[in-house]
Order: C-alpha cells, then structure tokens, then sequence
C-alpha cells in the first residue's frame, strides 16, 4: 500500500508557509499562512487515512458460467466513515479471461456502499483466479495521492460447452422410467388400460372386476419401461491423439464428455465419470460414481471443467475396474476417446463379450481419419467430427 507524501513542491510551499508564519510581520499574513499550513496537513492526514476506510470485497467468492459467454462478476465496495471519499479508481484483475472493461471511478458518500460489476468471457475450459483489486486516489482538494491494493481473492470456474445431444436407448433393465416398445421391460406397476381378452394372455392379467361388471373378459396392460445406470469414461491422455489439431480435440472431447451426463440426467439416470485425467495438483485420476440427480451432473461438469490431461496412453482396464466407480449390472458404458490402439480395443471387445454394454463416442479429427478393421462390427463406433446434437443409436 502507498500512502500520500509530500510532493517536493508542497514542501517547498509548506516552508515558505512556515516562514511568513513565523517572521512576517503583518499578522493578517501570520494568520494566511496559518490556513493554508491547516488545510495542507488536514489533506495530508486524510489521504492517509483513506485507503484504510474504503473496504473491498466480492460479492460471490466463486463465479460459474459456460466457455465464450458472459460471466458477471460483482464486487462490493464500501465507506466505513462519515466522512465522504473522493473519487478514486477500481480495477480488478481477471487473469485470462476476456473483458471490455474492469475499472471504474467511484465516490463514496459517508457509510455508502455500492455494488459495481463487469462481465468476462472463458476463452477455454478451465478455473480461473482473480484478485488483487488496486484502489488509487487523492485526498481532499486533489493532494496527495494514495494507492492500496487488496487481496479480494476469488475464482471463476468455466464449463466447456453443453452440446443437445440425441442418444436412442434400446435395452437396459425394466422397471425404469424410460417408455419403450419392448414387452420384455413392462413394469407390471404402471397401469396403463384394459383390453378386451385375447387368446393367449396370461391368466394372471385378466381384470376380474372389470369383467364382472361387464360379463366380458379384460386383459391388464402396463407401460413398457426400462432402466440403465450410465458411466461416462473419458480418455484424456494426450499420447493417444494425434498430434495434428491435439489441443482442439481434447476439448471436444471435454464437451463431448461434459454433455453426455446432463442428457441422461434429464432422463433421470444415474450417471458416473472416470477419466484418464487428472485434477491440477492431484495425481490420482479424477472420478465420481454412479448417482442420479442434476446436483450429481453438476458435480461431475465441474470435474470435466478442471481436470488436466495425463501422460501417456489410457488404461482402459484400469478404468473400468480399478477406478473404484464399480460397474452394478446393466450399467452403460459410454466411451469418450479418440481412435483406439489395438490393446485398448481388446479391453473394450473383451468387456462387450461379458455382458457389459458400451457405447464408443470417437473424437475424429476431420483431416485425419482412422479405420479400423480390427474391431469393426465388435464395437458400437459413432465418430464425432463436429458437435450439432447429432443422433447416436444404441
């Protein structure tokens, strides 16, 4: 913090003040040099008080928002004092984040606060530091500057953008909330009407009250629902794509991997994460389990927002089944990576083979193009060139 001083030419105007005080001698002038000598030490004595009566702060310590679209961030700023400040000047600092504009000049009336804000924009995925705040200004009647700045740490978390996705669900577990056509997945708890008996139907369908009333035989019929647990495995390890357009395709990935979980979560599944990549700082990968709700999918959008790519190629064996996440029976398995090696594959196909469903979204790069016979047709592959809420059957 800098503090007002005394410029060299107020010091020469204070000692010549001092000397016509002390040696002049009309007392009209004693009394001249008296009031300047007053005002110049009164001015002095509030500029340094002032950068400890303005107060800043933020007004959420932790702002979210989506890549390439505003984020308001809002700081609180506030006179602790009767007395009034003069104006000063604000300016925060936002790291790498895009903004027209993060200053602003303020006066303060004794005891006022005021709320001042300023949108920035996420140019990539990621969590983002702010502070410090530099306050400048001068004391009464333009003198003596003042300077403090003040900590007012704070974050803004940006999410990779969330993409509408269409993904066409076949098979899973009945008794869900998903309706299908298969009578195989008919929740016998969902009525839905009665039909006139057919030959054939089970007997234990028949309404008999209904067929009483009528002297008519009546066949109960139920929705068709099903039910599937979703885990989203991410490869981020940089080794495993192509170094042309790298940087471009991990981030699709990102979004790709951060919009799967909000689909299923409108579908009120549950939904898990396991990811090849790391948080920053952490070694351990990042993960979370296997829940339902959009507090879950959340959760899971901030880890995709933040997590850094690991070294080296993906272990997808390790993923599956060392993570922690567990696969309960009939779970999904929704597979975010670029084109595999032959190793990886082989974990997939061998997983697919004991009943476990997986469903492979390929990051292409759409001037590098790989083919792949050596698991075509044992793996579902839906190559994602580009991201415009393609449908993708399952």
């Amino acid at each position: 913090m800098r503090q007002g001083r005394f410029p060299t030419g107020l010091i020469v105007v204070f000692l010549v003040l001092a000397f016509f005080l002390l040696f002049a001698p009309v007392r009209t002038v004693r009394y001249t040099a008296v009031f300047y000598i007053l005002i110049v030490t009164v001015a002095w004595i509030y500029a340094r008080a002032l950068p400890y009566v303005v107060t800043v702060s933020r007004v959420n310590t932790v702002e979210r928002g989506i890549k390439l679209q505003d984020i308001e961030l809002r700081l609180r700023v506030r006179n602790r004092i009767m007395l009034p400040v003069p104006y000063f000047t604000m300016a925060d600092t936002h790291g790498q984040l895009f903004t027209r504009s993060n200053s602003w000049l303020i006066t303060l009336k004794p005891f006022e606060e005021q709320v001042v804000g300023y949108t920035v924009q996420g140019q990539s995925r990621g969590e983002f530091e702010l502070g410090p705040v530099t306050l400048q200004g001068t004391g009464a009647f333009g003198m003596f500057s003042w300077q403090r700045r003040f900590a007012a740490p704070g974050s803004v978390v940006v999410y990779p953008t969330i993409h509408p996705l269409n993904l066409i669900y076949r098979q899973g577990l009945p008794s869900g909330n998903l309706h299908v056509e298969n009578k195989m997945y008919e929740d016998v708890t969902q009525f839905r009407s009665l039909r006139e008996y057919v030959a054939g139907d089970d007997m234990k369908r028949i309404n008999w009250k209904a067929s009483a009333k009528t002297d008519k035989l009546f066949t109960m019929e139920f929705d068709s629902t099903l039910y599937f647990p979703v885990l989203v495995v991410l490869n981020f390890c940089r080794a495993d794509y192509p170094p042309r357009q790298r940087e471009s395709l991990i981030e699709r990935a990102a979004e790709v991997a951060a919009s799967v979980p909000f689909y299923y979560a409108t579908l009120k599944q549950e939904i898990g994460f396991v990811s090849s990549g790391h948080l920053p700082g952490e070694s351990r990968a990042a993960t979370a389990p296997i829940k339902a709700g959009y507090g879950h999918a959340q959760g899971i959008l901030e880890l995709v927002s933040t997590i850094v790519p690991g070294e080296g190629h993906a272990d997808f064996s390790e993923m599956l089944y060392e993570s922690g996440v567990g696969l309960p029976m009939g779970t999904k398995v929704i597979v975010v990576s670029p084109p595999f090696d032959r190793q990886q594959a082989d974990v997939l196909i061998a997983a697919q083979r004991r009943g476990t469903s997986i469903l492979v979204l390929q990051i292409e790069s759409q001037v590098e193009r790989t083919e792949d016979e050596h698991f075509a047709g044992a793996l579902q592959v839906v190559p994602v060139r580009r991201l415009e809420g393609e449908t993708v059957h399952d």
